[in-house]
């Protein structure tokens, strides 16, 4: 899990003027609905984990990625395992 969110921290930096608040796991349950979801489409993760952030957002920003000067309190992170072991980080933005 440790190494997931240092993923998600770094991919954060990327967020040009973005205050992150919180990082949290969502739960076992959207995590394991998630990877199923996924292996239905011809994957074959072993694993998967959703992170959820929550980040305020800068008043002006050249971006436009999100709205300005607003909270995100829910921006999902999937990160999935195959069997080298090894997380990556294959999606992320509102749910």
């Amino acid at each position: 899990m440790d190494a997931a969110a240092d993923i998600l921290k770094e991919e954060f930096k990327e967020f040009k003027g973005c205050e992150l608040h919180e990082i949290f796991y969502i739960s076992d349950e959207c995590s394991e609905e998630k990877r199923i979801e996924l292996n239905e489409q011809g994957n074959s993760y072993a694993e998967c984990m959703v992170f959820g952030t929550s980040f305020h957002t800068p008043k002006f920003s050249g971006q436009g990625l999100w709205d300005k000067d607003k909270e995100y309190t829910c921006w999902q992170w999937i990160f999935v395992k195959d069997v080298s072991g090894t997380w990556q980080l294959i999606s992320y933005g509102h749910p």
